[in-house]
C-alpha cells in the first residue's frame, strides 16, 4: 500500500499534529477532564507556540483547575491574539479577577464583553456577579434580570438573584426564584444551601434543616453548606451535632472565618470559654465581613480580648 502521508509537506503534517492535540483538548474539556485538557493544549503549543486559541483554550483549563497564575496569562495571550473580539475570553478574564478579589479590573473585562454580545446571558450573569461582589445590588440585581430576559432557564441567573432578595428584605421573590432554580437544576448543592439560609432568616429553623440536609445528599464535601447546618442546629439546640458538621466544615476550609464564628458561638453555648475566645479571634484574623463584623465585635468585646 503507498504511503501517501511521505509526499505531504512537513509542515502539513505538522499543522494536522497540532490540531489533532487541539481538537483532543477540547473532547476532554467538553468531559470537564481539564488536566488532561491541558496536556493535549501542551502539546498543540509545543508546535504552534503563538496560536491565540491554542492559549485562551489552555487559559480556560488553567481557571477550571483553580490555577490562577497560570490561566492569566494564557488568557491574556488570547485576549491580545484576537480572542479580545470574543466575549468567551472576556466572561474567563472576568471571572479569573472576580475569584482574585479584584471586582472592579473584572468590571471592565465584563463591560467589553456586553458590548461585543448583549445578548449572551451568561456574560450578562457574570457581569451582574460583579456587581454583587461591589456591593452595587441594585446593578446586579437588574443585569440577572436582564440575563433572565434573554435565558429564563439560566437556574444560575435565578440562584443568585434571590441571594438578592433575600438580602433586601424580599423573602416572597427569593422563595421564588429558588423554586424556579431548582425545578430547573434540583442537584444543586449550592441553592439548596442557599434556600436553607433564606430559611434561617425567616425563623423556619426545620424548613432550613431540611435544605441544608438536601444540599449536603447532592454534595456532602460542600463546606458552607456544613457550616450553615451546624448554624441551624445550634439555633435548634443540637449543639453535638452542630460541632460536629462544623468541624467538618473547618476540615474542608480552613480559611473560612465565618465557620470559626460559628464554632465559637458552639463552644460558648457549651461553656468552654478559653476554646470560644480563640476561635473568635482566629476568625477575626481570617476576616469577617458585614453584619456577621458587628456579631464579631459584640462577642469578642463581651468575652474575649485581643492580644
Amino acid at each position: 500500500m503507498t504511503n501517501y502521508f511521505r509526499f505531504l509537506p512537513l509542515a502539513l503534517l505538522l499543522a494536522c499534529s497540532t490540531t489533532r492535540h487541539f481538537d483532543s483538548g477540547n473532547r476532554y474539556m467538553a468531559t470537564r477532564n481539564y488536566a488532561a485538557a491541558v496536556a493535549e493544549f501542551d502539546k498543540a503549543l509545543a508546535t504552534d507556540a503563538a496560536n491565540w486559541r491554542y492559549h485562551q483554550a489552555r487559559g480556560i483549563a488553567y481557571y477550571h483547575l483553580d490555577q490562577y497564575d497560570k490561566a492569566r496569562p494564557d488568557l491574556e495571550l488570547g485576549a491580545a491574539g484576537g480572542g479580545d473580539h470574543n466575549p468567551e475570553v472576556l466572561y474567563y478574564l472576568g471571572a479569573l479577577h472576580n475569584d482574585l478579589g479584584q471586582s472592579r479590573v473584572a468590571e471592565g473585562y465584563y463591560r467589553r464583553a456586553v458590548i461585543l454580545d448583549s445578548l449572551n446571558s451568561q456574560v450578562l450573569t457574570g457581569l451582574a456577579w460583579t456587581y454583587a461582589n461591589l456591593d452595587e445590588n441594585e446593578q446586579a440585581l437588574k443585569y440577572y434580570t436582564r440575563a433572565l430576559a434573554v435565558l429564563p432557564t439560566n437556574w444560575n441567573a435565578l440562584s443568585c438573584r434571590a441571594v438578592l432578595h433575600r438580602k433586601a428584605g424580599r423573602f416572597q421573590l427569593a422563595l421564588d426564584d429558588y423554586a424556579k432554580a431548582l425545578e430547573l437544576n434540583p442537584t444543586s448543592s449550592d441553592t439548596h444551601s442557599n434556600l436553607g439560609f433564606l430559611y434561617l432568616e425567616m425563623d423556619k429553623p426545620q424548613a432550613a434543616l431540611q435544605s441544608f440536609n438536601e444540599a449536603l445528599r447532592y454534595n456532602p464535601k460542600n463546606a458552607y453548606a456544613l457550616a450553615n447546618r451546624a448554624k441551624c442546629r445550634l439555633r435548634m439546640d443540637q449543639t453535638a451535632e452542630a460541632l460536629a458538621d462544623i468541624q467538618a466544615s473547618i476540615r474542608l476550609s480552613p480559611q473560612n472565618g465565618y465557620a470559626y464564628l460559628t464554632r465559637g458561638k458552639i463552644y460558648a453555648s457549651l461553656a468552654k470559654p478559653s476554646e470560644s475566645c480563640r476561635d473568635l479571634l482566629h476568625a477575626d484574623s481570617l476576616g469577617v465581613f458585614g453584619i456577621y463584623r458587628n456579631e464579631l465585635d459584640a462577642l469578642l468585646a463581651a468575652g474575649c480580648r485581643r492580644k
